[in-house]
């Protein structure tokens, strides 16, 4: 959806940045609500970084195109879709500034080159002060769209360092309601605050050559572990321990020192693999984190991101592997089959890990054996995934639906879910509100239908302008998988952020393509294909509804 369509309609429905109580205030709010939860469904999360580590990302990427781990191509779109993205976005800078950035994202970006460096001066002058001038905007009689100072406000904290957790204690930290105004304001005092220094220990229950961890200088033995945790007030674990690390690590909030802390935890396990030990003494982790100065432990090894795929699950397909007689040699096995197990390590720890796998599995899905460009795998994805987007949103509205007011009582009377979702769409076409039963995820149920009208209003342009978004997360995701494959590096500015945007994404896509090729016996590529087609067509005497885009 367009945010000139956002904005338009703003303008219409209590467009006030100054007033708790408005519907724009109250939709940032709960939009901020659902882009920093780790429970949000795939198709109400964030599917971008923002403005500020996409530049840096441009950035580094003139060093990686000199050493020819990105090609040109790839990172001529890369600044092509930010100067149409932040071209013209006032809150980037005054126009004589956006004048420049243009210019400079049209020379070449190789690190040795004039745009490199004028890159790098103008990223310097964009930071500071960047959510205040978003919030000088909202302050105004004709506020920017509500949608995007919802994504931009949440995508550049979380790329800033804050932990979903931290975030989530901000936006209930006051008991009152807040404005759209006071909410960015207080955003902007979150990205300028200073860094904090915390020290995190993590116990170790069993380690092979433990003489070697002694001589480190953060390593704490057993006694002095137990005497940490008993100065901090913390119980002592539940096994026996035989000492641990003690980290001295800057960062945001404490679940994000956490976070660091296991990234050094995992480094640590990758090299004791190598150790000849036995069974009994090989590394052991406690699972716990402490912070001084917080009074709860934190799991060492949270798994945030939850990818799954539920139609592995509805369509009965979860166990469906080796049935019949199976040969040592003849292996049998589908593409589907060797794309979900290179996802699969979307669900591990390691990072590196679960950016090649995701892209290893679009990429063997969804190119031809033969002459095809690896990134058209980005494209036909985005295409996937923006057809279902309408559908996994309406059958969320769905659900909250009033059954005792209308279209509640036609819901009733459709035999099949296509036929409800059908009553649905014709409802919003024709009317301003939705009765939805109350709920606390009521103001964030709102702003999807919202979403939902501005869509079925005009639906090419809004899938397109989604597939754009989506498709730029996913070519994200290929240069990743390139920089670390080709450049040999996990350190890249935009690598965990890429990961958090991407994988339910990518879960999405696998999702839909699973589903297509299980229940229905279409080869990905066609899935692609028809997906592409049906965008194309909307609009057109051949367009299918809404509902029927994914299928």
């Amino acid at each position: 959806m367009s945010d000139a369509q956002q904005k338009t309609d703003s303008a219409t429905v209590g467009a006030d940045g100054l007033d708790s109580d408005s519907t724009y205030s109250r939709h940032i709010y709960a939009r901020l609500i659902n882009f920093t939860s780790d429970d949000t469904p795939w198709q109400r999360r964030l599917w971008d970084v923002g403005a500020i580590l996409s530049l840096e990302e441009l950035y580094e990427a003139g060093h990686w195109l000199e050493q020819g781990v990105l090609n040109s191509a790839a990172v001529s779109w890369q600044a092509n879709r930010l100067s149409t993205v932040l071209g013209p976005e006032e809150a980037i800078g005054d126009p004589a500034l956006r004048r420049e950035l243009t210019t400079a994202l049209q020379k070449p970006l190789a690190a040795s080159g004039e745009g490199h460096r004028l890159l790098r001066e103008l990223i310097d002058r964009i930071r500071p002060g960047y959510l205040t001038r978003w919030a000088e905007r909202v302050e105004r009689p004709d506020p920017p769209a509500r949608e995007r100072v919802a994504r931009v406000v949440a995508s550049h904290l979380l790329d800033q360092g804050y932990s979903e957790a931290r975030l989530q204690r901000w936006l209930h930290e006051d008991s009152r309601s807040r404005s759209a105004a006071e909410l960015v304001h207080s955003a902007a005092a979150l990205a300028d605050a200073p860094w904090r220094r915390y020290e995190v220990v993590t116990p170790i229950q069993q380690a092979p050559r433990i003489e070697a961890a002694r001589a480190m200088p953060h390593w704490l033995d057993s006694p002095t572990l137990l005497d940490w945790l008993n100065r901090n007030s913390f119980a002592p674990p539940v096994q026996p321990v035989v000492g641990g690390f003690r980290y001295s690590i800057t960062a945001r909030d404490p679940e994000a020192a956490v976070q660091v802390a296991a990234v050094q935890v995992e480094r640590i396990e990758a090299r004791a693999t190598f150790a000849r030990a036995p069974e009994d003494m090989r590394l052991n982790y406690q699972g716990r984190a402490y912070v001084s100065g917080v009074p709860e432990s934190f799991p060492l090894f949270e798994q945030r991101r939850r990818v799954s795929l539920p139609s592995l699950f509805m369509g009965k397909h979860l166990y469906a592997v080796g049935v019949g007689n199976l040969h040592v040699v003849e292996r049998e096995r589908s593409s589907i089959d060797d794309a979900l197990d290179q996802a699969a390590a979307l669900n591990s720890r390691a990072l590196a890990s679960a950016l090649i796998g995701a892209w290893v599995a679009l990429e063997a899905l969804l190119t031809e054996t033969q002459g095809a460009k690896d990134i058209v795998a980005a494209t036909r994805a985005a295409a996937i995934v923006a057809c279902s987007w309408p559908r996994a949103e309406l059958t969320s509205l769905l659900k909250e639906v009033r059954r005792d007011l209308p279209p509640g009582r036609e819901l009733r009377s459709s035999r099949n879910q296509r036929g409800r979702l059908l009553v649905l769409t014709d409802w919003l076409k024709e009317n301003d509100r939705l009765p939805l039963s109350p709920s606390w995820r009521h103001d964030a149920d709102l702003a999807a239908t919202e979403r939902m009208r501005v869509l079925l209003r005009e639906p090419k342009k809004g899938l397109q302008e989604v597939t754009a978004y989506l498709e730029t997360s996913f070519r994200r995701l290929y240069r990743a998988r390139n920089i670390i494959v080709h450049g040999g590096s996990t350190a890249s500015v935009a690598l965990p952020a890429t990961l958090r945007v991407t994988a339910p994404l990518v879960a999405a896509a696998l999702d839909r393509i699973a589903y297509s090729y299980l229940s229905k016996g279409r080869e990905p590529l066609v899935a692609a294909s028809r997906a592409e087609l049906a965008i194309g067509l909307l609009d057109s005497e051949f367009s299918k509804e809404l509902v029927d885009l994914g299928d």
